[in-house]
């Protein structure tokens, strides 16, 4: 099949659009060479049916018996009855794995989540044949969503999530996946010690999550987020929060910190100014540490700055400067103080710079590093 496809041709894509409900009726008045109020009725049934699509609306006409003279009319559920009923039996779940998929799907995997030890390249020749598969490289994929949408349609949950489990299961297989170990890790608010990115993660968090299974949808929800936050794949990143949280009903504090004050930050970054606090005001009782308080009210305060609210940025970044053991000065005498204490610290370092750099690195000492520079900027807008 891959070397047919493969084959030096000269091909030619024509698109064709779908049809509008005039051009759907005159071609169901071609095909059938009649014209009357009964077929027009029709035609408009079948245009809704199949949005307009060309394809399926000839097939739809197909099914008509001109010689009795009469329109028993057939769904897109019949329509796909007949076909599959003159194709080897792997091809019904074959179809439905592929509808279940989403999009373009390997078609070894394909193959792997119907277990099927038998051969499938007839087969696939077959539906493409029938225009009930297209192959998309090496992937294949429904010849038209109108397919996919009925084949989900008559498939009941429990099917449905059988199947992303088991799309879900040969792709950790083939491609790789989390350990048991690794998911229990973030599944409990920690962090891994040294993430790989991991090529499939983004299916793997889909499959998971549709296959019901919250434990590993959590987990692959957590890493993909992290994955595209840093990639700077913002609106990914947030979504992929999004699909954490909703299997984080059950989850420690700490998870569901992560995450509101994961989408949070993505949000504010993609300009989303509204719904970050709500994220950010949703993270902050949440916070178990007081590094992450200070963290949470440090974004908060970014977040008022973007939104040109300085006066309530300063007294954000002022508080979780504070939350961190940091005073912040606020009468005179604490100022001249504290320029003193820093005066003298100066001092110290040029005398002796071999003293600087000694400590280990220190996330809160760049968290508050990172909150001056804020602080340092509102202060200008503000004087």
């Amino acid at each position: 099949l891959q070397r047919v496809n493969d084959a030096d041709l000269d091909e030619r894509e024509l698109a064709v659009g779908p049809f509008s409900l005039e051009q759907s009726t005159m071609l169901v008045l071609n095909q059938l060479g009649t014209d009357n109020e009964t077929v027009r009725r029709r035609a408009v049934q079948f245009h809704a049916q199949t949005g307009g699509n060309p394809f399926l609306l000839t097939e739809l006409v197909g099914c008509f018996d001109p010689e009795s003279d009469s329109f028993h009319a057939t769904d897109i559920h019949g329509v796909l009855d007949q076909k599959l009923a003159a194709l080897p039996a792997i091809a019904r779940p074959l179809l439905e794995v592929v509808s279940v998929s989403g999009q373009a799907l390997d078609v070894d995997e394909a193959v792997a989540a119907v277990a099927s030890a038998s051969s499938y390249d007839d087969t696939l020749i077959a539906m493409r044949n029938s225009r009930l598969l297209r192959m998309v490289g090496s992937k294949v994929d429904t010849y038209h969503d109108r397919i996919r949408y009925a084949v989900m349609d008559r498939l009941e949950t429990s099917a449905r999530r059988d199947m992303h489990a088991r799309l879900a299961s040969v792709i950790e297989e083939r491609a790789g996946g989390l350990t048991d170990a690794k998911i229990d890790v973030l599944g409990t608010g920690g962090e891994l010690t040294e993430p790989k990115p991991l090529s499939r993660v983004y299916d793997l968090a889909y499959h998971w999550d549709a296959a019901g299974d919250t434990r590993r949808a959590l987990a692959y929800g957590m890493a993909a987020a992290g994955q595209a936050r840093g990639q700077s794949a913002l609106e990914v990143a947030a979504e992929q929060y999004a699909l954490a949280e909703r299997n984080a009903s059950n989850a420690p504090k700490a998870v569901r910190f992560r995450i509101a004050r994961g989408r949070g930050e993505a949000l504010m970054l993609m300009g989303h100014y509204e719904q970050a606090a709500l994220e950010l005001d949703r993270a902050l009782p949440l916070a178990e540490l007081p590094y992450d308080t200070a963290d949470v009210i440090g974004l908060k305060g970014a977040l008022a700055r973007n939104a040109g609210m300085i006066a309530d940025s300063i007294d954000h970044l002022e508080d979780a400067i504070g939350r961190l053991g940091i005073p912040v000065p606020r009468t005179a005498l604490g100022l001249w103080w504290g320029l003193a204490k820093e005066a003298v610290v100066q001092g110290v370092h040029t005398a002796r710079p071999g003293r600087l750099h000694r400590r280990p690195p220190d996330r809160e000492a760049d968290l508050c590093n990172w909150l001056l520079g804020q602080a340092e900027y509102c202060y200008y807008m503000n004087s």
